[in-house]
């Protein structure tokens, strides 16, 4: 995976979009989530680091021109479908089925947590920025340890 150089603009088609279907489903299915396995709580630090780099992805997502030549833009969109997938299952799963084996695993419970990094590396090669990719690991990394503190 080969990332360039891109230039940073304000564009109204940025990559930034490709987020609106991922934040609607957020804002609409929180609620639904079975939170009463989390009783822990997070350390302010990790709270702070990990909104620090994900508003760190989100910015700079509204900042990439959205290029359909890019070579990695066909694959890339192809790994963030499959990511957004995942992660919709995921939580699907944690909605509809609440008390079955799998939903009282570490591995589904955490889900919504790790799985978006599928969907970054997808946006990350559309936009061809490494820059995203390494905000997106540290953002997704700090998520899921805030996710393993609320566990406990």
């Amino acid at each position: 995976m080969k990332f360039s150089n891109t230039k940073l603009q304000l564009r109204v088609s940025n990559h930034f979009l490709f987020l609106i279907p991922i934040l609607l489903w957020n804002i609409l299915l929180f609620s639904k989530l079975p939170m009463d396995h989390f009783n822990g709580t997070a350390p302010q630090w990790v709270l702070i680091i990990e909104n620090i780099f994900r508003g760190g992805a989100m910015l700079l997502l509204l900042l990439l021109p959205v290029n359909t030549k890019n070579k990695l833009f066909r694959s890339g969109l192809m790994v963030f479908i499959v990511g957004i997938l995942i992660y919709f299952a995921s939580w699907l799963w944690l909605i509809w089925f609440p008390e079955s084996a799998a939903a009282q695993s570490a591995w589904l419970r955490f889900a919504p947590a790790y799985t978006p990094i599928i969907w970054f590396i997808g946006l990350s090669m559309m936009s061809n920025s490494i820059l995203l990719l390494i905000l997106s690991v540290v953002f997704v990394g700090f998520h899921v340890l805030e996710y393993v503190f609320r566990y406990v």
